[in-house]
């Protein structure tokens, strides 16, 4: 286990100077203390941090480094005061994060430099209210600075990872006071010039690690920050990719073509996070699991996310788990709320019948398309299976575990069958997208109030064009039956039980509006 600071960085274990990793004999060296690039890890204690289990790790992910080290940069490193100028030399997650820490701040200036133009646009997202692109400049970078800020600004921060930048920072900071901190990892020549009178003037060059934050205590206020929407992570979020797509990721890194690219591994470790507290509480039987496996796209799965929300406040002596594509990732924040885990599957919503993209398809490139659209619904096939695996585990609960399956997840049933589990087809997700053509005429029967306010809904809120988009299978006691009979839920499972209103109608974050 590596205990001494700076032994990680190098690889090696304190204890015998050798890695703990190994592929095909061949050692890998272990990076920065945690090595995300791999399935499973050993690290020192002090890296594991307790977090808020609403949160979702597919975003949070980006406090372990880039985001955290650019807003601890700005408040704990340089403590950016109220109506001060920032100049931030590099635009990548770490130096927006930067800008949004100053803005946070109340900062009056955040000039950002960079040689991507395709940056100046996407920056004043995170606060940046002036874009310097450095290979457009005919004269040095600090005189324009300075000029701009009226003597020159009182904090830079380097986020490039070169020195030369760094003595170039410095230059361009305010006479007296003017600070500049570093943040970029050099690849070579790490040393720092700078002329001795440029300290002598009282500028000050301070160096930072992890933006000032102790991981332990401080990680999980910086989660409770995004949570209540106080700093922004998603924006930083381009490329949602699966872990085989790596390298792609690297080219676009290199081709400064995303911000953040997460990579999504095969989803054992995620979802087992979410899994262990409910084993804690019962360490000899663990808790019925209820999955609901909904496949397609938006209006196919959408319906389905919401009964399992409302099932999981209802049931709560059950584990809920939502399975779905990896591009409906969007619901996870909404059903965490519900305390619904949610388990991506990588296969795309829906695959087309024929080529894209040309015009005349010949036979063999109908027979390679065919070919691939196969070999993405056998890959899709092994990974629920694998799912199931992981979610059950070796020992169902078989008389309280049970799956529910919309129209395309019916693999979803054989599954059941080799697992033991009772399978549930949640009718009426088997008739076309629209509704039947009785639907209104018995809504406006049964329901009347709910009726006449979602025809009179104000946009921005649930209306009718919704129920009648996605939401009709939800309603009605001839269509959701089901719901009652085999999941206990009333037929109306958002119906407030004193005033039986809607619950979303009377709290606008309940999990109908997805």
């Amino acid at each position: 286990m590596c205990q001494v600071l700076g032994m990680e960085r190098k690889g090696l274990m304190h204890s015998d100077q050798k890695t703990r990793f190994s592929i095909k004999g061949k050692p890998v060296y272990h990076y920065c203390a945690v090595s995300s690039f791999s399935e499973y890890t050993v690290v020192h204690s002090g890296c594991a941090v307790k977090v808020d289990p609403l949160a979702p790790l597919h975003k949070i992910c980006l406090l372990s480094c880039g985001v955290a080290a650019g807003l601890g940069a700005a408040w704990n490193v340089a403590d950016v005061q109220k109506g001060s100028s920032v100049v931030i030399f590099g635009l990548g997650t770490v130096g927006l994060s930067v800008a949004q820490g100053a803005k946070l701040r109340g900062a009056a200036q955040i000039i950002g430099v960079d040689i991507n133009p395709a940056k100046a646009e996407q920056a004043k997202t995170f606060g940046v209210t002036d874009f310097i692109n450095s290979n457009d400049l005919s004269e040095p970078i600090p005189q324009v600075i300075k000029r701009m800020t009226g003597g020159g600004a009182d904090f830079s921060f380097e986020c490039v990872g070169d020195t030369g930048i760094a003595t170039t920072a410095l230059q361009s900071c305010s006479d007296g006071w003017g600070m500049t901190v570093t943040l970029g990892v050099p690849k070579a020549k790490p040393e720092v010039s700078a002329h001795y009178g440029l300290f002598l003037s009282g500028k000050s060059l301070k160096g930072t690690l992890f933006g000032g934050w102790k991981p332990k205590s401080d990680l999980p206020s910086l989660i409770d920050k995004y949570m209540n929407k106080e700093i922004m992570i998603d924006e930083f979020i381009t490329h949602n990719l699966s872990f085989d797509e790596i390298n792609k990721a690297f080219v676009l890194m290199r081709e400064g073509k995303c911000l953040r690219c997460v990579l999504h591994m095969p989803n054992l470790c995620r979802f087992i996070g979410a899994l262990s507290n409910t084993m804690e509480e019962e360490p000899e039987r663990r808790k019925a699991i209820a999955l609901f496996m909904a496949f397609g796209t938006k209006g196919d799965v959408y319906p389905l996310a919401a009964i399992a929300a409302v099932f999981a406040r209802v049931q709560q002596h059950y584990t809920v788990v939502l399975m779905s594509h990896l591009a409906h990732e969007n619901l996870s924040s909404h059903l965490s709320k519900a305390k619904v885990s949610y388990f991506p599957i990588n296969s795309p919503p829906a695959l087309s019948n024929e080529p894209q993209g040309t015009q005349n398809v010949t036979d063999s490139l109908r027979k390679m398309f065919l070919e691939e659209k196969e070999r993405i619904k056998r890959e899709h096939r092994q990974e629920c299976h694998s799912a199931f695996r992981t979610i059950f585990g070796k020992d169902p609960c078989m008389e309280g575990d049970f799956v529910v399956i919309n129209f395309f997840a019916l693999e979803g049933w054989s599954l059941a069958e080799v697992f033991q589990i009772r399978c549930v087809v949640a009718a009426p997700y088997v008739v076309p997208y629209s509704p039947p053509s009785g639907f209104e005429r018995q809504f406006r029967k049964e329901l009347p109030d709910l009726y006449k306010y979602l025809k009179e809904a104000p946009i921005g809120k649930v209306s009718w064009s919704d129920v009648t988009h996605w939401m009709w299978p939800l309603f009605t006691e001839e269509w959701g039956s089901w719901r009652y009979e085999e999941l206990n839920l009333s037929c109306y499972p958002f119906a407030d039980p004193v005033t039986d209103l809607p619950i979303w109608h009377i709290q606008p974050p309940s999990p109908l509006v997805l």
